[in-house]
């Protein structure tokens, strides 16, 4: 999150790789273990820890390193000629993977290093495996064999490793892990094409990407945006459900083509690889204000106080943040003089907000250039409404209430409203009535008060009876 990037350098076609930091603007050459001629850094924590491989006798072995204040140390490994580190979290912790002596053939082991041990964290039951990712709270990813040597993604949490399964197809794998324990990666699908995937909460789900090309996606964030790589077409950012080319964010003057993004910081910013002018190159995108909360079609409480989200904020920024009710027509202000790098902003939304066409835009209060724009939401509080053409209609009392008072001669019979049960499932949200509906609301309900609820429901919609779904909660 510091915006220190960590990679390799090959000069030319004679000259092995070099492990390298770039800071401020600064590039350090990180150097090689003992006797190695070649060196790549895979990872870096916000304590500026790199971790990486590096050749120690010639070319023949190449083990893990630790890069730490200008020392490069040897990790421990299993026993093999290879080893590599991947990745370290912010207490230090380090994964990759390294050989084991099988005893005729040696094999790859996901591990952990800590402190001056390594850990074989074994495998999905098979022989192969590698640890990409570990977050903060020690959890990680990476693919394995499983017993009929099938690699797969996997998740080691508090000890226990699980497949994370496939989009259908036979394989996967897993690339990275952020702090909300979302996870991503690829997998084949049922046709046999790798796809790229987010993994949350037990479900593997197939990002959105265009065509029936193959896809990978390789970093995400705390903000839950991923970037990976599309076939052929090149870089992808997916946010919010809707992915756009890294090189639709560029002016398409300056010669780059970022085909391969490989990580997304909490910022906003990517780092990866492209080709400019026709050379291999390293490349890190800031792609300025992008708004991440509200999403499209979102709705939002009238008087309640939500959280406005964006990324790319700098520190310093000073940033301004609008809102419309008429699809961005007009806009009226919010506030001004926002830390552009908090990435959020607690809005007490006006009460007297009823729009299907809301947006909020936030602009950079120096360069104005740099503004972006949700799309469109909806906002509207706890009050009955219909739609009107694409619009909210508000109850009117003295022209929609009832024309009569509500006494019983002009009631449905009481045996009417005693067939209702609301301790089932409601059939419009396809979930259990809320107990305050089923044993009070309803149950004790008479005539008069109309406990019809699917003819209510039937008659001024969904969206004007629920706060929102699948949770069942009356307005």
């Amino acid at each position: 999150d510091n915006t220190v990037i960590v990679g390799e350098v090959r000069p030319s076609p004679t000259v092995f790789e070099k492990a390298l930091m770039w800071k401020n603007g600064a590039v350090t050459e990180l150097g090689n273990l003992a006797n190695g001629e070649r060196s790549i850094a895979y990872g870096i924590n916000n304590l500026e820890q790199v971790v990486g491989v590096s050749s120690t006798s010639g070319l023949d072995t190449n083990r893990a390193f630790l890069w730490v204040n200008g020392n490069m140390d040897e990790l421990a490994s299993l026993g093999g000629r290879y080893s590599a580190a991947l990745d370290v979290n912010n207490l230090g912790q380090i994964v990759g993977h390294a050989e084991i002596d099988l005893g005729t053939v040696f094999k790859r082991r996901p591990c952990l290093w800590e402190g001056s041990s390594v850990i074989n964290l074994e495998t999905l039951g098979g022989d192969d495996g590698a640890a990409y990712a570990i977050n903060d709270l020690g959890t990680i990813v990476g693919r394995s064999s499983d017993g009929s040597e099938t690699m797969k993604a996997f998740r080691l949490k508090n000890g226990s490793m699980i497949d994370l399964g496939t989009l259908g197809g036979n394989e996967s794998r897993a690339n990275e892990i952020n702090e909300l324990e979302q996870i991503v990666g690829a997998a084949r699908n049922m046709s046999g094409t790798i796809r790229a995937f987010i993994w949350e909460n037990g479900t593997m789900t197939e990002l959105p990407t265009p065509g029936q090309g193959q896809s990978e996606a390789y970093g995400i964030n705390d903000s839950g945006q991923v970037v990976g790589q599309f076939f052929p077409e090149g870089g992808v950012l997916c946010e919010n459900g809707t992915m756009v080319f890294l090189n639709d964010l560029i002016d398409s003057t300056l010669g780059w083509n970022l085909y391969a993004p490989q990580k997304i910081n909490n910022k906003g910013h990517i780092t990866g690889k492209g080709i400019h002018n026709g050379q291999s190159k390293a490349f890190i995108l800031i792609p300025g204000l992008r708004i991440l909360s509200p999403s499209t079609n979102e709705k939002w409480i009238a008087g309640k106080t939500d959280t406005i989200k964006w990324s790319g904020g700098e520190a310093g920024q000073l940033v301004q943040m609008e809102f419309s009710v008429d699809s961005g027509n007009t806009f009226n202000l919010i506030d001004f003089g926002i830390s552009g790098i908090d990435g959020k902003y607690g809005w007490a939304i006006p009460n007297s907000i009823l729009s299907k066409k809301c947006m909020i835009r936030i602009f950079d209060m120096i360069d104005t250039t740099n503004v972006d724009t949700s799309g469109i939401f909806r906002i509207k509080g706890y009050v009955l409404t219909r739609d009107s053409s694409g619009h909210y209609e508000p109850f009117r009392p003295s022209q929609d209430q009832w024309g009569y008072s509500n006494i019983q001669n002009d009631m449905w019979p009481l045996t009417w409203y005693q067939q209702f049960n609301y301790r089932g499932i409601d059939p419009f949200i396809n979930s259990t009535y809320s107990q305050w509906q089923g044993n009070f609301a309803f149950k004790n309900a008479s005539s008069k008060d109309h406990p019809d609820w699917v003819s209510w429901v039937n008659s001024f919609s969904v969206d004007a009876c629920y706060h929102s779904t699948p949770v069942s909660y009356t307005h």
